[in-house]
């Protein structure tokens, strides 16, 4: 799997990318996209369609890759051979693994306004195509075009003047590389964020990112926390926190943007999105059409290897594909009388060989006006070709109605006959992603070898809204196996998964890990012993009296304690701490404050599994609440009296408090303060009972809760 820890780099004019297992296999990165070439002529057309002497539009055809010549890679192979002093033949380079891809033919410049004025930069896209997802990754233009978008087309193949140019974007997968850093990223404020301050389509570019990024971190919309391990004593040095900040602004990109190169004629390289280099190819971005906000808030955590998704950005100007020839070679002008008028054509092929989607057969019904001619796709015949005369449509329209057949070795609905959606267009080329229009979608699940383990049970839940989409998949890894793949059938865009994990081992012990979110195509499992647990520390928004707090923080009592200082309020901490036994999650803490005038408090030592901790004025092992009326003086809502009953009950102990506090003016509050025997336990009840002056009673239900402060609404009757 492509490895993110280490940059791309370029050996004889091929950017190459590192394998995660293997240090002598290679991945090819994109090469800049390039015209394909059919008996030396390169495959590119404008048409322009001329009508009593004036343009009326036109038709545009390019064909192109992203291959290199075999004897640049062989050069390539040969320098890393030399430079790894691989004398045993070791080093492969290996085709790059998309899972989608898109190509766009693209404007990105400036225009002139009504009134005269030059726009800012703004992109419009004339075409957007699925290439082939396997190297070469080929992709087919077939466009009709407006006498405008004729203009700007020719313009850009004879000179080079408008701003006109192929965009590839890949979408791959590599290993990110563990950090000792968690993450906390609010992504509904994010979003909301970015509408506002960029429209759809916008273009910005990096330094916009980096500053949008700042700004959100600064409103504590993302926040990140380098990880510190008590084992490794007080020399430890804190992590840095930049390549976090690198990476939270490398999702941003991911989730809300999509790439847009300046279409110099410069050659672009290749990159992953590595800590060396953050945003890839190009400098510039647009905002995606955010149109379905995510309210979810992400935990992300960095200290374990985790597969993650990048776009891989290539691009050329149109001038590049004609390959030193002359534009007029490949523009020329149809009249009405024009073959290509008189006769259409299509050329049906797959975006990957039918084996990958599991279909034996793909039948389609190439349909134009009353004409009718079956195209036929099978494991041996990649492409179909279809033709009718251009009179039997008027709006020179086709449809392609399509059945595919599945494998009788098909995971899923063997031998099946599925119908897909009718397709329909005016274009001479098309490239059908079978996969995409069956629904399939496969998840490779990967674990890593432990001596310990005996086998892992995952179980991956589809989710669809919220709601589960059939059963769950069951998988079962039993050692030495390390590697198995998923499919599901039915998959939609902004569909989920959800993978549950158990692990059974050797002395028959069984560990569960809570369940998680997927969202690419490969997991990998994450260990059954973690060997930390991470404790988050937090000093209290209440500071006052207070000059500076100290938490020490051990394993165990025979273990090394670690001391972290607080001197001021709403800080934050993570600390690790080693865990051997994963199923003991139990550490033990001792506070110390300083109060402002000198005094000094020292609390006992508490034993905790909690995975955060909150330190200030009140002692871990105390109960502290303040019932606090918010609202309007009690005649003005027609109130006389506020009863709240108030209830702690810890019955291992055998404690319980139960008093009443009254609330007769607004001015009135109560503090309440239980000793605690067991301070994990610090939740409570409480029920509020309203007394109006019209002589009714209002009795609320008893409500759980654990906050300091416990606001009394004071509300008209």
């Amino acid at each position: 799997m492509l490895d993110l820890s280490i940059p791309a780099k370029t050996v004889a004019s091929v950017d190459l990318a590192g394998d995660d297992e293997d240090p002598f296999a290679f991945y090819v990165l994109p090469a800049t996209p390039h015209v394909v070439l059919r008996n030396g002529q390169p495959l590119i057309n404008l048409l322009r369609f001329i009508n009593d002497g004036s343009l009326t539009g036109g038709y545009f055809g390019l064909d192109i890759d992203l291959s290199y010549p075999q004897s640049v890679l062989d050069d390539a192979s040969q320098q890393l051979r030399e430079t790894l002093k691989d004398e045993q033949n070791r080093v492969t380079l290996r085709p790059l693994p998309a899972v989608a891809g898109s190509v766009e033919l693209m404007f990105v410049g400036q225009e002139t306004n009504s009134d005269g004025t030059i726009s800012a930069l703004l992109r419009r896209s004339y075409g957007v195509v699925t290439p082939g997802l396997q190297t070469p990754f080929p992709a087919s233009f077939s466009l009709m075009l407006s006498a405008d978008g004729v203009k700007l087309v020719e313009a850009a193949m004879r000179s080079g003047g408008a701003p006109i140019g192929a965009i590839f974007r890949l979408t791959v997968e590599g290993l990110r590389p563990a950090q000792r850093i968690v993450a906390r990223v609010d992504w509904a404020r994010v979003y909301e964020h970015i509408s506002s301050e960029f429209t759809t389509g916008s273009v910005f570019a990096v330094e916009d990112i980096q500053k949008l990024t700042e700004k959100l971190v600064e409103q504590k919309v993302i926040t990140i926390q380098a990880v510190q391990a008590v084992a490794a004593g007080d020399g430890a040095v804190t992590p840095d926190l930049g390549p976090a900040l690198e990476w939270m602004q490398r999702e941003i990109v991911e989730r809300c943007c999509e790439p847009v190169l300046s279409l110099s004629r410069e050659p672009a390289h290749a990159a992953l999105g590595t800590l060396g280099d953050i945003f890839g190819v190009g400098s510039s971005f647009a905002v995606k059409q955010l149109t379905q906000i995510e309210h979810d808030i992400s935990e992300i955590d960095f200290r374990r290897d985790l597969v993650v998704r990048r776009t891989l950005t290539a691009q050329a100007h149109l001038t590049d594909f004609l390959s030193g020839a002359l534009a007029d070679q490949h523009i020329s002008d149809a009249g009405l009388h024009h073959p290509f008028f008189d006769r259409i054509s299509l050329r049906v092929t797959t975006a990957q060989p039918l084996t990958a989607c599991f279909a034996n057969e793909l039948l389609a019904q190439f349909t134009y006006g009353p004409t009718q001619v079956p195209i036929r796709l099978t494991q041996a015949v990649a492409e179909g070709h279809a033709e009718a005369w251009a009179d039997q449509a008027i709006d020179r329209t086709w449809t392609l109605p399509i059945e595919v057949t599945l494998a009788p070795d098909s995971p899923f609905d063997a031998g099946a006959r599925v119908p897909l959606n009718t397709l329909s267009g005016q274009g001479q080329e098309l490239k059908l992603d079978v996969a995409a229009a069956l629904g399939l979608w496969s998840i490779d699940i990967r674990a890593s070898p432990d001596d310990r383990v005996l086998m892992a049970n995952t179980a991956i839940q589809q989710m669809r809204a919220g709601n589960p989409v059939g059963d769950p998949h069951q998988t079962v890894l039993a050692s030495p196996s390390t590697w198995q793949t998923v499919w599901f059938r039915g998959y939609e865009p902004g569909d989920q998964f959800t993978l549950t994990l158990g692990y059974l081992l050797k002395d028959d012990r069984i560990i569960r890990l809570a369940p998680f979110s997927i969202d690419t195509r490969t997991v990998r499992l994450p260990p059954p012993f973690p060997g930390t647990f991470t404790v988050q520390i937090f000093s209290d928004d209440d500071w006052s009296g207070l000059d500076r707090v100290s938490l020490t923080i051990q394993k165990a009592a025979d273990t090394q304690a670690s001391t972290f200082l607080f001197d001021k309020p709403s800080m934050a901490i993570a600390v690790d701490l080693e865990m051997p036994d994963p199923t003991d999650r139990s550490y033990r803490y001792k506070v110390t404050r300083i109060l402002e005038d000198g005094t000094e408090e020292d609390d006992d030592w508490i034993t905790s599994d909690r995975s955060s901790q909150l330190v200030g004025r009140v002692a871990g092992n105390m109960l502290v609440v303040d019932v606090i009326p918010v609202g309007p003086e009690l005649p003005a809502a027609g109130v006389s009296l506020i009863e709240v009953q108030l209830q702690y009950v810890d019955a291992a102990n055998q404690i319980l408090n139960n008093p009443t506090a009254v609330i007769r003016a607004h001015a009135d509050k109560y503090h309440w303060v239980v000793p605690l025997k067991n301070p994990a336990l610090k939740s409570y009840e409480y029920r509020v009972t309203v007394h109006r002056s019209s002589g009714a009673t209002q009795a609320g239900n008893w409500t759980t809760s654990s906050d300091r402060i416990l606001a009394i609404p004071i509300t008209q009757g």
